[in-house]
């Protein structure tokens, strides 16, 4: 089967990092991204890959990483990132704005990313300044509307397994599972009446290697907000087969072109927040603050 993540996140894990997994299941695909990487005709420069698969019109999180010719991952919380964007084929239509620089995997490999706001439809391109160093422009695409769950809607009521009906070794691959997080459904925690913080993420199945490293970061999270709902959703079923994975019905139901995502709703179920690949705790703090 065809793994769900892109290539082009993947890119930027897969000289410092390997898959949990080496059978079928870990092949990359890239059919539903939309995002592009300009690589050097000729050796000698760097590029860059946008992250981010699932760009709309309206504002956006928008992530970026950076590869050397050499193969050598670029960026640190150190170096500083000016992007700018634009329309393909007007140039004179830009906005300059300034990236933060997240971990995927702590110390070892990270993205950039910058809020970014897109007009209209289409392919744009993106130039970069970092640490002082021009990047050459990659391109990217804007979509009318967002594939997965979009800020303003209601979360789907997905039914997802819990620990109270199945075993967390059959309906998580964390090799250290919080129950808290398996606790309610994802239906059940959207009818609560409390905010939500729902993952989608594959912790051993996962070949970008940011899913463990999400969901972990938000079992520490959880100990400081009781009054929200934690819900891990694990991208896969059967993951007691490896060589057969299937998606779980919630990935179609959420739009998931990528994983992982993790979404804030609020008490009425509404989708508040969505981030897509990597995640500083403080923007969920943030994004549950302002509920």
């Amino acid at each position: 089967m065809r793994r769900v993540i892109p290539v082009l996140l993947l890119a930027l894990v897969a000289a410092s990092c390997s898959s949990d997994s080496s059978d079928g299941a870990s092949t990359a695909s890239a059919a539903n991204a939309t995002t592009t990487t300009t690589e050097p005709a000729t050796g000698g420069e760097p590029f860059a890959i946008v992250a981010s698969s699932d760009l709309a019109v309206g504002e956006n999180r928008f992530l970026i990483g950076f590869r050397d010719f050499d193969g050598t991952l670029l960026g640190s919380p150190s170096e500083s990132l000016e992007l700018t964007v634009h329309p393909d084929g007007q140039p004179d239509a830009t906005q300059t704005v300034d990236g933060s620089f997240l971990w995927i995997v702590p110390d070892l490999t990270g993205l950039y990313r910058a809020e970014l706001d897109f007009e209209v439809t289409g392919t744009w391109m993106v130039d970069a300044k970092l640490g002082g160093r021009d990047i050459p422009t990659a391109s990217f695409t804007v979509r009318p509307e967002p594939q997965a769950a979009a800020i303003g809607q209601a979360g789907p009521p997905s039914v997802t397994p819990t620990g109270s009906n199945s075993a967390l070794k059959d309906i998580t691959s964390d090799p250290s599972p919080d129950p808290r997080f398996y606790r309610l459904s994802v239906d059940e925690a959207l009818q609560s009446g409390m905010p939500n913080v729902i993952i989608f993420a594959t912790p051993a199945f996962c070949n970008s290697q940011a899913c463990g490293p999400m969901v972990d970061q938000m079992k520490v999270l959880a100990d400081s907000r009781p009054e929200v709902n934690w819900v891990h959703v694990e991208v896969y079923e059967n993951i007691q087969d490896p060589a057969n994975l299937t998606f779980v019905p919630a990935i179609t139901e959420w739009g998931l072109p990528t994983e992982p995502w993790l979404f804030v709703t609020d008490a009425n179920g509404i989708v508040r927040a969505r981030f897509e690949g990597v995640v500083d705790p403080v923007e969920v703090v943030e994004a549950l603050d302002q509920l």
